[in-house]
């Protein structure tokens, strides 16, 4: 019983030191089953000193290069480190980092018609992306091209008027003109007393007459031209509220 009390601490330490510094052999021995290499890792002989003589030892015991090492400075000597060596294997690593967390627009956009009527185009969702120029919501016209149709055919009437007015004018300059010479002719007979003073009196009439023809004339022209301006402003006003259903 004292024999395996002695054996096994010995075989406990025998192991360790196998695990720790010879475990390369320890595998090889593991897969060959050879006895003797382990045995050979673990207790070396000595192959270097059996030929030669063993060095004297000095007065402490120490052998000369010992004592060579310790007549060394402290900071100079050299000082044996214990090293584990360790198989390793490649392997990836996982580096993705998971997060949670929300988006929230930079902005905010009120986006408002500028006119009235019935959505008849499909609603976009919420968050939906666009882009410039893109449809967002789309109105119906109801009557509002009939609208434009109409204002659109006032135009064309309000620009015929202006050749007629223009008309009318030419033709009123022209019996003025008539008028004057006419007037002229009874001044003259007037003179020479060859024309009575109703004459003269009926032949100013005449080119006071015609001068408000004239006038009238005028004035018919440029409200044919005005009418010209309102329809136009009309047909505008039609085709921008039509380009507000978009």
């Amino acid at each position: 019983m004292r024999v395996i009390s002695v054996l096994s601490p010995v075989l406990v330490t025998v192991t360790l030191y196998l695990f720790v510094f010879e475990r390369t052999a320890l595998e090889a021995f593991a897969k060959t089953g050879d006895i003797q290499a382990l045995v050979a890792v673990a207790y070396p002989a000595d192959t270097t000193n059996n030929s030669a003589e063993k060095s004297p030892l000095n007065e402490n015991g120490q052998g000369p290069e010992k004592a060579a090492e310790m007549d060394q400075p402290q900071e100079n000597r050299v000082h044996p480190v214990k090293i584990v060596a360790m198989r390793s294997q490649a392997a990836m690593v996982n580096t993705a980092v998971i997060l949670r967390g929300r988006t929230e627009a930079a902005r905010q956009v009120n986006v408002m018609a500028e006119t009235t009527g019935k959505v008849i185009s499909v609603p976009l969702r919420k968050g939906s992306m666009v882009t410039q120029g893109q449809q967002l919501c789309q109105l119906d016209p109801g009557t509002r091209m009939a609208n434009l149709a109409d204002a659109r055919a006032r135009l064309a009437v309000a620009r015929t008027r202006v050749p007629e007015a223009k008309a009318r004018q030419d033709e009123a300059q022209a019996r003025l003109d008539e008028a004057k010479i006419n007037n002229n002719a009874a001044l003259k007979l007037s003179a020479g007393g060859y024309a009575t003073e109703t004459r003269v009196a009926t032949t100013q009439a005449g080119v006071r007459a015609a001068e408000a023809s004239v006038q009238g004339a005028k004035s018919g022209l440029e409200s044919a031209r005005a009418g010209i301006q309102s329809a136009e402003a009309t047909v505008a006003a039609k085709e921008r509220e039509i380009d507000r259903l978009t």
